[in-house]
């Protein structure tokens, strides 16, 4: 009978240890989890729902620099680039690799239900192989052993390339001032960017004209009608300027998606 009150006893003081959160994390796990998380969700904001065109250089720009990071308790994370090369448009894609350390400061439970966790760090490292240009984007993450290696300098980031937020207006006077003979010319002549794509179209009386970066999404369409009225702006949906979708075309007015 004693041995069996004292089991109770013991499970008892058990579950009073638990309910007040007196238990007490491994902090070097801890760290180790944390890392790891880390380094998945910079897979995940490196890889959106519709993907595009990116070299490794760029992504490393714009998504490591914010990754350094000092919490008010006393922890922190770092994150390198330690290498990076290739585009995402490129059969083995671009390819990443990062190294993630975190310090996790010791913390004390303090109110019921609370975890306590000792101090504890941890640092791994993550190579990412990043695949797609439009919607089959794949990410590989696996960890391997990191390199003995310094970090070298980050990349300055640069902003993709995209249309002038005036677009639509020099679009519109193009289309004002130039019959269907001198369309394409005076198109190209006021969007000469070689990233830009432009398609011309006279049909029915009308002169329709798209120009834009398809890769970004970025597209705007102009109509001069046989009244002479035009109009020109853009607000298309993003997966119909997908590679392999109609893209900023003409077609956009002549022939939308259904």
């Amino acid at each position: 009978m004693g041995s069996r009150w004292g089991l109770i006893a013991a499970v008892a003081a058990m579950v009073v240890v638990a309910s007040t959160g007196c238990t007490r994390l491994g902090g070097d796990a801890f760290a180790e989890d944390e890392a790891w998380a880390v380094a998945q969700r910079i897979g995940a904001d490196m890889t959106p729902p519709g993907i595009s065109p990116r070299t490794a250089e760029w992504l490393v720009a714009w998504h490591v620099p914010d990754e350094n990071v000092d919490l008010p308790d006393g922890s922190s994370r770092r994150v390198e680039a330690l290498s990076w090369g290739g585009d995402t448009s490129d059969p083995d894609g671009a390819r990443i690799v990062l190294r993630i350390s975190v310090d996790i400061a010791p913390h004390s439970p303090d109110t019921v239900g609370d975890r306590g966790r000792k101090a504890g760090s941890a640092t791994l490292c993550a190579h990412y192989e990043i695949v797609g240009d439009s919607y089959d984007d794949t990410l590989d993450l696996d960890r391997i052993a990191c390199p003995d290696s310094d970090a070298p300098p980050l990349p300055s980031p640069t902003a993709p390339p995209s249309l002038d937020p005036s677009a639509a207006d020099v679009l519109e006077a193009v289309l004002r001032s130039t019959d269907a003979a001198g369309l394409e010319a005076a198109v190209g002549a006021a969007f000469p960017q070689d990233y830009v794509t432009i398609e011309t179209t006279a049909q029915d009386g009308r002169l329709i004209a798209a120009v834009g970066v398809s890769a970004e999404g970025d597209c705007v369409v102009g109509v001069r009608e046989p009244d002479g009225s035009v109009q020109a702006g853009g607000g298309y949906p993003a997966e119909w300027l997908m590679p392999g979708e109609i893209g900023c075309s003409t077609r956009l007015v002549t022939a939308p998606p259904l």
